[in-house]
């Protein structure tokens, strides 16, 4: 597994590459994240934005401020699991 700097420095790069790309900030990251209670992995989609829409709740794990919160999610200790992988962005 990559250390949380190497996956923070994927992320940026993923995220500048489909700005550049399609002129606007994504609005979802499809990630792999690592619980920090028994280890498993899971395969979630978490929102860059804080507004929740009913229509789509149950396919969104988590909900970011912005890109910068979302990055920190490769931290240890930012919430109950760990950021440790991000596909790419929509």
């Amino acid at each position: 597994m990559k250390d949380s700097y190497s996956v923070e420095q994927d992320i940026r790069e993923k995220y500048r590459t489909f700005v550049r790309k399609q002129g606007r900030k994504p609005r979802y990251a499809h990630c792999r994240i690592k619980w920090n209670d028994d280890a498993t992995e899971e395969e979630v989609i978490i929102k860059l934005s804080a507004h929740a829409d009913p229509g789509e709740d149950d396919s969104i794990f988590f909900y970011c401020n912005n890109f910068s919160e979302f990055s920190r999610l490769t931290k240890t200790g930012m919430e109950d699991f760990i950021l440790i992988r991000c596909f790419g962005f929509e």
